[in-house]
């Protein structure tokens, strides 16, 4: 695995220190064949994806880039939620984020933005560290983010244009890339940044057209304004996701039936209060240690650096151990998670949970296909701890499912339309329902419909390389995108869910904001910037 590197970067309680060193410092002044000479043409960036990771992007390159020199960046975002994107679009009241606001900072250098926003806009009383703030309010500060952002670039001489169209194909000419259209073209751009999102929804039971089917659960209070109150409900999946329909029928008083199905029939845990541990060993400079040591990671390797992580912080090994191989029902764990959540001060899983943030994503990287079959077979189990659902929803559930309103079956086969209408699930616990509303991801990454033709294009001229585990290829420390030749291209980068493969998860306020840094500086020492420090 190659070691060439710009900066050491380490996201620590989701809070990015980003360093540069003496010598990537000497490599990165400007010369006189710099691309953004005096008197030269402003250099040309394209961000194409206009969501919550390109808001990122757009942040970084306003702090790292344009104080120091000029540029023209196009945003080509064709959907309605601008900054947004799918999750954080406006919706009800009810769909709460999963995280509290001082872990969901948009810019990498400074932990307190979002926080400190929150306060400035009358929003104090969800800063807290015990409080998660509802999604449509942190889709507000995204959007804030990003337009201070373009303001300041303008301000200092850039131009910022946002398009509103799909790009379905990337061409390369000459050195430079052409953005396409249906019937447009628009370029020369001399970096591209891919920031595009994920599948809207995933229907596993080939249910497109039946009646009855709800194929995207997002917005909710559009998604749900047909869903007859009376109705018996199911629900494709038992994720988070999934939990955002139940409260979004809750929220418009539906008084029938609702059960969720899954193939696992797992629920996501409660979140814990936070750790408040500085990360010994779960980080990336320890990852990267003991790959040098052994001459590569071995999945063994990692959980031996779990297990010394939990030593540290006083935890019990035997306490988290118990949980991967815990079988007891859905509905009494979810009870015992809330206790836990509101009663236990145990640190395990919330220290667990953030040195999953912190080197997670380059952990899975530098593991061996094998080993990541090994991650895969306990993907539910660390998904389940590491992605919680916040306690207010958990004690909603709760007293759903004591009230018999609401059901969870795992084992789901099959989901068959009736003739006579409504479907039939067939499951380890069956149900008949009137109405199926697709709450689920794919058990492998799939590259969206919509992004489909943009990337073909590029893997056809040899751009991109397919991952095994899906999404394409980039590099572990600057998400350069990886071309068929297996070359780190200093001109495209991608950030976000075309990412999912290389990386083990690439959701997360801190993981996009730490990515869109590294992206920025990346392209900032292309340009012979020196990236700034933090």
């Amino acid at each position: 695995m190659p070691h060439n590197r710009s900066w050491q970067r380490e996201i620590i309680f989701g809070r990015t220190l980003s360093c540069v060193c003496g010598e990537c410092v000497r490599a990165c002044r400007p010369s006189a064949l710099s691309p953004v000479a005096k008197g030269q043409e402003l250099f040309e960036i394209a961000i194409i994806g206009g969501g919550p990771s390109a808001a990122c992007v757009v942040a970084a390159m306003a702090y790292r880039i344009a104080p120091e020199i000029p540029i023209n960046v196009t945003v080509f975002e064709p959907g309605p939620n601008l900054w947004r994107g799918r999750v954080f679009q406006p919706d009800g009241d009810e769909v709460l984020a999963n995280v509290p606001m001082e872990d969901m900072s948009a810019v990498a250098w400074d932990p307190e933005h979002g926080v400190r926003w929150f306060h400035e806009n009358g929003l104090g009383d969800l800063a807290a560290d015990t409080t998660v703030p509802r999604r449509h309010q942190v889709g507000r500060y995204l959007e804030d983010t990003a337009e201070q952002a373009i303001a300041a670039m303008r301000a200092a001489g850039s131009n910022v244009e946002i398009r509103t169209s799909t790009v379905t194909s990337l061409e390369m000419d000459e050195g430079k890339f052409w953005t396409h259209g249906d019937d447009w073209k628009a370029g020369s751009f001399d970096q591209v940044v891919l920031c595009l999102g994920a599948t809207p929804s995933y229907d596993h039971y080939k249910l497109s057209s039946s009646a009855g089917y709800i194929a995207d659960a997002y917005p909710l209070r559009e998604a749900l304004i047909d869903v007859p109150e009376q109705a018996s409900v199911g629900i494709v999946g038992s994720g988070l996701t999934a939990i955002d329909v139940v409260m979004g029928l809750r929220a418009r008083g539906h008084r029938g039936p609702i059960t969720l199905g899954s193939r696992n029939g797992h629920l996501p845990s409660v979140r814990q209060r936070p750790a408040r541990h500085k990360l010994q060993h779960l980080t990336v400079r320890r990852i990267e240690e003991v790959t040098a040591a052994n001459g590569g990671l071995s999945f063994d390797d990692v959980v031996e650096l779990a297990k010394a992580e939990l030593v540290a912080v006083g935890t019990s090994i035997a306490k988290i151990a118990a949980d991967f191989s815990c079988t007891t029902p859905a509905v009494t764990r979810l009870r015992n998670d809330l206790v836990r959540a509101m009663e236990d001060r145990d640190p395990g899983w919330p220290v667990l949970r953030d040195g999953m943030v912190a080197c997670g994503q380059d952990a899975w990287y530098l593991l061996s296909d094998a080993d990541k079959m090994r991650v895969r077979a306990w993907h539910q189990t660390l998904m389940r701890h590491c992605c919680p659902m916040p306690p207010a929803n958990a004690a909603l559930l709760l007293n759903m499912f004591h009230s018999g309103q609401l059901a969870i079956t795992g084992g789901v086969r099959s989901i068959l339309p009736r003739s006579t209408g409504g479907f039939d699930i067939d499951a380890e616990r069956p149900a008949v329902v009137d109405v199926v509303i697709s709450a689920s991801t794919p058990a492998k990454h799939e590259i969206p419909p919509a992004a489909r033709p943009l990337v073909a294009s590029m893997e056809s001229q040899g751009l991109v390389a397919a991952h095994p585990f899906g999404g394409v290829r980039v590099d572990r420390i600057t998400s350069r995108l990886v071309s068929r030749r297996g070359v780190a291209d200093s001109k495209l980068h991608a950030l976000g869910d075309l990412t999912n493969g290389a990386y083990l998860f690439t959701f997360g306020m801190p993981v996009l904001a730490a990515r869109a840094d590294c992206i920025a500086m990346d392209i900032a020492a292309t340009m012979g910037l020196f990236p700034k420090r933090s």
